[in-house]
């Protein structure tokens, strides 16, 4: 029994001895399209690197010791590398990445929203959608363009998203979403808060005489900014 525990100890110290001789590939296995990918290779224990070779399976190549690479469409590809060290030794390694699409948002804005300032509520559907069937959105970020923003981990397509804007001005909206994968992808749409007054006004009469009314009006009306507001009176 001990020998064959030593003979089991052997072998696997002999696997791993043999697998690191040949140096090792340090790099994500799991991607997203258009993000900028780090490399680095690991050369094996007493080695210095020379020189090395990179191809990243989608056509492109680099001799950089540390290359940055990104990839520009979705799939499965195989990196390799060649290196060659000061003790005129030579070694390869390969390693799988999987890259994959980005989450698809879309959001509009809904025609019940109120954008008048004194009463705004400025409501957006989203109609986002996965990069493909079972590539589930996980997160979802909507920063109002106002300094404050709503988050939700579970967002579900058309759902409706409200804000209430705390001045008036043009402001832009970003939609953006973060799937499984950790993949992201955003998109921006505007909105324009206005100026606004409610108009109101309050009548009190009483008479000077039997045949004279004396009527009074004042003017009660709510205004977004009194020095922008103006008033006309019809009677």
């Amino acid at each position: 029994m001990q020998f064959l525990r030593l003979l089991l100890f052997s072998l696997l110290t002999s696997f791993i001895s043999s697998a690191f001789s040949q140096g090792k590939i340090n790099a994500v296995t799991v991607e997203c399209l258009g993000n900028i990918t780090n490399f680095s290779y690991t050369p094996p224990s007493g080695r210095t690197l020379s020189s090395i070779s990179w191809n990243f399976g989608d056509g492109y190549t680099s001799s950089a010791t540390a290359p940055t690479h990104t990839y520009g469409s979705i799939g499965k590809f195989t990196i390799l590398v060649q290196a060659s060290f000061t003790n005129s030794t030579n070694a390869v390694d390969s390693q799988k990445i999987e890259v994959f699409g980005l989450p698809k948002p879309a959001f509009y804005f809904l025609k019940t929203s109120d954008t008048c300032f004194l009463s705004n509520q400025v409501c957006f559907k989203d109609t986002s959608s996965p990069a493909i069937a079972g590539q589930t959105i996980t997160s979802r970020l909507l920063v109002w363009g106002d300094g404050s923003f709503s988050t939700s981990t579970n967002p579900k397509k058309f759902d409706s998203i409200c804000h209430t804007y705390g001045a008036p001005d043009k402001y832009t909206v970003k939609l953006e979403l973060t799937d499984k994968y950790g993949c992201k992808n955003s998109v921006n749409l505007i909105t324009n808060v206005v100026e606004n007054i409610k108009t109101k006004f309050t009548v009190t009469s009483d008479f000077v005489n039997c045949s004279t009314a004396r009527v009074c009006l004042r003017n009660t009306s709510t205004q977004a900014t009194p020095s922008y507001s103006h008033y006309k009176w019809y009677i």
